[in-house]
């Protein structure tokens, strides 16, 4: 374990340096020898003109070292994630400030008051965006996908919506590769424009790889416009622990890197300088049940992946924390996250830790799960800040004027920290019997509850412009037109 100079945790390893390189040398020998599938003409004529083994029948593409080597220090070790707001900008960079985001891409939500699961609507994306504009320790936000619009639209209106009810950055996926250019064209008119999209992006876009080794058209596309237009690019690689990755932690490990480090070869040829963010995710089946989901075991390779992110590639990394397999807000949800979120939380620094608010390893959404998650990514913040020791914070002459026996209540040491700026959890404050009795005896769950609601009836996010408004309503008709459904 490394502290730095105030004292804060700084990263715990769970690989040695022989250990990252072997992965690495190993990741080089899987791209040259195996190769990837690329699912996109001009990507695999880009690849090959700067000297890849293209065959174009089959779309392998087999990678000689030095061109990783040459397109590894051309990411940004430093970005920036644009706010609606610029107040909310965020900067991420390797050893910084740890930013947090919620579980995205969910498409069901948990009803607390009924125990209702079913498909969200947009209503929900609506709440979950203004929850999350409410809540300090999640930063910005990735999306609940409705089902109660086109699916053909589906991304853009959740976009639209997500725009109206936060002002912090905005994480997206395209579910299909034409909506692509829509989504960016959103994000242009909220922004002024393409030059000021390019120096305030204020949506971040996530893609994946299909585990194992295929880069797909969309994917691809993805890669290719963050870079034209500077926006911060999240590379999911997510083998799926036994199933489309190694059944080992270390050979699900080598593949994602290598997918890692692949996707960086084909965005920096396409625009040197793309902002990538490298953000591998593991889940692990079941070999009983055949079921996927989330155990100790995920955590430490995701921990593993952001050691060599971080340690050997000097780059920035999102790590999925607070991710849990339970199927409500309980007991068990709570175990998982904090499993999970200590584990990734103290490896490497890493510059996201993501998953707040997701139950079922992902795919329902939950205020009250939210509310929790917040609590979890503060506490996780605070502990990584540690503390500070000097001559003032160790009151060696208040120990001394208060002396054997006495309190410190009244003495000018205590007023001068007493209101310093400190974590102020929810949950876990100290309490009586007595008071909780009085309280209505609530559980964990019961507060978290109100808490969400409370936010939900009060917090007012700031208003998006009405010309804004109209013009990412034009944008979706557009869309809607030139795909065939008006």
């Amino acid at each position: 374990m490394i502290r730095n100079e105030k004292g804060g945790i700084e990263r715990v390893r769970f690989l040695t340096k022989e250990g990252m390189q072997k992965i690495h040398d190993q990741s080089l020998l899987l791209l040259q020898n195996t190769g990837i599938s690329v699912d996109h003409e001009d990507a695999l004529k880009m690849l090959g003109d700067a000297g890849a083994d293209v065959d174009m029948k089959t779309r392998v593409v087999k990678i000689p070292p030095d061109l990783v080597e040459k397109c590894l220090p051309l990411v940004p070790r430093k970005m920036t994630l644009g706010g609606r707001n610029p107040e909310r900008n965020l900067v991420l960079e390797p050893g910084g400030s740890m930013r947090t985001r919620n579980c995205g891409g969910m498409t069901q939500v948990h009803v607390a008051e009924t125990g209702e699961i079913r498909e969200a609507t947009l209503a929900d994306t609506a709440d979950v965006a203004r929850l999350i504009d409410g809540l300090d320790d999640i930063d910005y936000m990735g999306p609940l996908y409705p089902s109660d619009v086109p699916p053909e639209t589906v991304e853009l209106e959740t976009l639209a919506t997500i725009f109206q009810n936060t002002d912090k950055n905005i994480n997206i996926r395209a579910l299909t590769r034409r909506n692509l250019p829509y989504l960016v064209k959103m994000a242009e008119v909220v922004a002024g424009g393409k030059e000021q999209l390019r120096e305030r992006p204020v949506i971040s876009l996530l893609e994946a790889p299909i585990a194992p080794l295929r880069f797909p058209d969309v994917f691809v596309d993805a890669l290719y416009l963050s870079g034209e237009y500077n926006l911060p690019v999240e590379i999911c690689s997510m083998p799926n622990v036994g199933a489309t990755g190694p059944i080992t932690l270390a050979g699900c490990l080598l593949l994602s890197n290598a997918e890692q480090l692949a996707t960086i070869v084909v965005s920096q040829l396409a625009h040197p300088g793309t902002p990538m963010v490298w953000a591998s995710r593991f889940a692990m089946m079941d070999m009983a049940s055949g079921a996927s989901g989330m155990y100790v075991e995920a955590s430490l390779v995701n921990a593993a992946s952001a050691q060599m992110a971080t340690e050997q590639y000097d780059l920035i990394c999102s790590l999925h924390g607070p991710a849990t397999n339970s199927i409500v807000p309980d007991g068990r949800s709570v175990l998982d996250e904090c499993i999970g979120a200590f584990v990734t939380g103290f490896v490497g620094r890493p510059a996201v830790l993501t998953g707040a608010g997701g139950l079922e390893i992902g795919l329902i959404a939950s205020n009250v799960e939210m509310v929790i998650s917040n609590e979890i990514l503060g506490t996780v913040r605070r502990v990584i800040q540690g503390f500070e020791v000097d001559d003032d914070t160790l009151g060696y002459d208040a120990i001394t004027r208060v002396g054997i026996g006495g309190n410190f209540l009244q003495d000018d040491h205590t007023f001068k920290y007493l209101r310093a700026p400190k974590f102020n959890p929810t949950f876990v404050k100290p309490q009586t019997k007595v008071g909780w009795r009085e309280g209505g005896s609530k559980q964990m769950v019961d507060t978290a509850r109100e808490k969400a609601n409370r936010i939900l009836k009060e917090h007012a996010p700031a208003p998006l412009d009405k010309d804004v408004a109209a013009g990412l309503q034009e944008i979706i008709k557009e869309a809607r037109k030139n795909f065939g459904m008006d």
